[in-house]
């Protein structure tokens, strides 16, 4: 069985990541790392990876990044070697890495810049995701796939409050508010989506299942968390989906 794992820096990083310990315990895994990169562009290089594997592990990132593909190449020149971007599929995509991203770099501010200040819309960021998602779930009918975030990104309201372990702020009504508004949100399979429970939130991700259960207490799982989430969260499920 083929497995294919895509997602950002939590799957590929300096840092070892459970998705590097999983290579080293599972056969015919193929680990796809975009770090810094959004959730379009996750779902882009899944959609190109699609025939090629049997099995999914997809690790959709905070909402609030903008992947934009850049085809002209007087462009490319403009941002290549001076920004964050990634290749897929031949394709050369610019990523803003969030709102607290490295977009501030010269080349690529007045990309973003604009946008950010102008243009975002937390709730907009998660139609396009939630989109992605249902895209996603819908082109892997049958197959076995499961879902998560690396952090917590609809109800709590502060990505930055993971870097420096501030206390977190949730607001869960504008979440509730968000899905009673969209009820094609029904069609997602949800049980293909895993999130970390606890009293403050149902929506939690990989960092504050690290949070929780490891001595983990930054922006990203150490080795050991990793190796943590690998076997308490991934290998169950990967053992319900063996062949």
């Amino acid at each position: 069985m083929k497995t294919l794992v895509v997602g950002d820096s939590f799957v590929a990083n300096k840092i070892d990541t459970y998705a590097k310990f999983l290579q080293d315990i599972e056969p015919g895994v193929d680990v796809k790392g975009l770090s810094g990169g959004g959730n379009d562009i996750i779902s882009y290089q899944l959609l190109c990876e699609l025939k090629k594997y049997d099995r999914f592990i997809i690790n959709w990132t905070s909402t609030c990044r903008y992947d934009v593909l850049v085809s002209d190449e007087i462009k490319k020149k403009l941002f290549n070697n001076n920004c964050n971007h990634h290749f897929v599929n031949n394709h050369y995509f610019v990523n803003s890495g969030g709102w607290r991203g490295n977009w501030t770099k010269e080349s690529t501010k007045d990309m973003f810049d604009g946008m950010y200040k102008y243009h975002f819309d937390i709730e907009n960021s998660w139609r396009t995701t939630l989109q992605n998602m249902l895209l996603v779930h819908k082109l892997l009918q049958g197959k076995p796939h499961i879902n998560f975030f690396s952090y917590d990104t609809f109800e709590n309201v502060d990505f930055g409050a993971y870097e420096k372990n501030q206390t977190k702020h949730y607001n869960k009504s504008k979440w509730m508010r968000f899905k009673q508004k969209n009820s094609w949100l029904q069609h997602i399979d949800w049980d293909k989506v895993w999130f970390h429970k606890n009293s403050q939130t149902e929506t939690g991700g990989v960092m504050d299942w690290c949070h929780d259960n490891t001595e983990d207490n930054g922006h990203h799982p150490s080795a050991q968390g990793a190796k943590a989430f690998l076997q308490t969260v991934l290998i169950p499920w990967l053992s319900e989906t063996h062949n």
